[in-house]
């Protein structure tokens, strides 16, 4: 293998390296390939998309619970307007970060093929340097507007792109990051996800919340809106109700898939053919069937 193989690869590599993402236990991600959104839970690594298109969103559980954090914001109308704020940024990110790949795989490309003349190549490396540079100011300027405050981290971050441009190429993600700190994970998910994948991710939400693990080991349902698993609930509830969900239809009992089963986990829904017994996946005492 030659220098330039290795150089090669190790490019690839560095850069896919900046598309993984680590989901805790007890978080979630939220990503796009195409044009649909997926929902995973963790714990586990996952890719993102290696061509740039943003939409992503990792939810982590607080490691504590203190009361003095702020409640989060259930408004959609303000994550809309918050949206739409970002909108306009991350389309320029968005295209200038396609610029960049695109120049870099096109001299791989002629490198490869001993293609090219001194001038073309002074040509990409201008265009590679003028979306590197393109995408740090860009996300500067964007990093500013949405995120006023403290500049330390607007810097930090600023700087990482500019070192890196495989980091300024995902300079979107990046950006993305603190989009719905403020707002409760339901809030980006209900903008983000289908109908029929948000009802499932309330209903596993709800379910874990409702009934604990009786396992140790297993993280605790957060408590995001209240101090209790019930006030928790009841908020939830509302917000769902208001929003034009039913939270009891979306938590009704799944009949037997099979004739044999005798028995289910209310909380992971895993169904036995056994009348009695405890879930060997959270511990909690089976419930038959009706």
């Amino acid at each position: 293998m030659s220098h330039f193989e290795l150089l090669v690869l190790f490019c690839l590599g560095l850069y896919l390296a900046e598309c993984l993402l680590w989901v805790r236990e007890g978080g979630w991600l939220i990503s796009t390939w195409r044009k649909s959104y997926s929902l995973f839970q963790g714990p586990g690594l996952r890719m993102r998309n290696p061509w740039p298109m943003g939409g992503c969103y990792r939810y982590s559980p607080p490691s504590t619970v203190s009361r003095s954090q702020p409640v989060p914001n259930l408004s959609l109308e303000q994550a809309r307007i918050r949206l739409e704020g970002f909108k306009p940024w991350a389309t320029n990110l968005h295209w200038y970060a396609r610029g960049l790949l695109g120049v870099a795989a096109l001299g791989f490309i002629l490198f490869l093929s001993r293609r090219g003349f001194w001038l073309g190549w002074g040509l990409l490396a201008f265009l590679f340097v003028f979306f590197h540079l393109s995408l740090v100011q860009t996300f500067w300027r964007a990093y500013g507007k949405l995120y006023p405050g403290p500049r330390k981290d607007r810097i930090k971050k600023s700087l990482l792109c500019l070192v890196s441009p495989w980091q300024s190429a995902r300079a979107m993600d990046l950006l993305e990051e603190r989009l719905w700190e403020a707002f409760h994970p339901w809030v980006p998910g209900r903008l983000y996800l289908d109908p029929a994948t948000f009802a499932q991710w309330v209903r596993r939400w709800l379910l874990e919340l409702r009934y604990p693990a009786a396992l140790g080991g297993m993280p605790p349902s957060p408590l995001l809106l209240g101090t209790t698993p019930g006030e928790e609930e009841k908020g939830l509830a509302q917000w769902l109700k208001e929003s034009g969900l039913d939270p009891e239809k979306l938590t009704l009992p799944l009949p037997a898939s099979e004739p044999a089963n005798l028995s289910y986990c209310r909380r992971c829904e895993v169904q036995y053919q056994l009348a009695e017994g405890t879930c060997k996946d959270c511990g909690r005492p089976l419930v038959p069937f009706h």
